[in-house]
């Protein structure tokens, strides 16, 4: 670990085992663990926080470059904003005015809330390998 990533995990007070790359949401669960889609959960898990490049890489542990592309894309569709420069750094924000942001919030929560309502049967399917899953699901539609 570089002496920066140490220095801006300890100072956003975010733990590390929530953005890092053996962590799995209920979103990235669902949508898959891309670069993309761990950036947007970052930004859906901490909305009224703005954050500069380097602290995104610090606690996603993901290379700066990466970031850059990424968040290219967030802003052209307008789902992350600046919201202000401090220095040299430009801090970005998850854009809550934008009505696909709203959307992929209620989502999230719609999805937490269906797993979270039936405990037990959500835990009995992580268990399961992916085919059986699959299979449980098709033998539940299928008599």
């Amino acid at each position: 670990m570089f002496g920066w990533e140490q220095q801006f995990k300890g100072s956003l007070n975010l733990p590390h085992e929530l953005y890092g790359e053996t962590s799995e949401s209920i979103f990235l669960q669902v949508f898959g663990k891309s670069p993309e889609m761990r950036l947007l959960d970052f930004f859906l898990d901490n909305p009224r926080t703005d954050y500069n490049r380097t602290e995104i890489s610090g606690a996603l542990s993901m290379n700066k470059q990466t970031i850059n592309s990424k968040l290219f894309y967030l802003l052209v569709y307008e789902l992350v904003r600046v919201t202000r420069k401090l220095g040299k750094s430009f801090m970005f924000q998850l854009n809550m005015e934008n009505p696909s942001v709203v959307s992929l919030m209620e989502m999230e929560r719609n999805i937490s809330v269906g797993i979270t309502a039936d405990e037990d049967e959500y835990s009995k399917l992580v268990k399961m390998e992916p085919n059986g899953i699959f299979n449980y699901y098709l033998n539940q539609i299928i008599p």
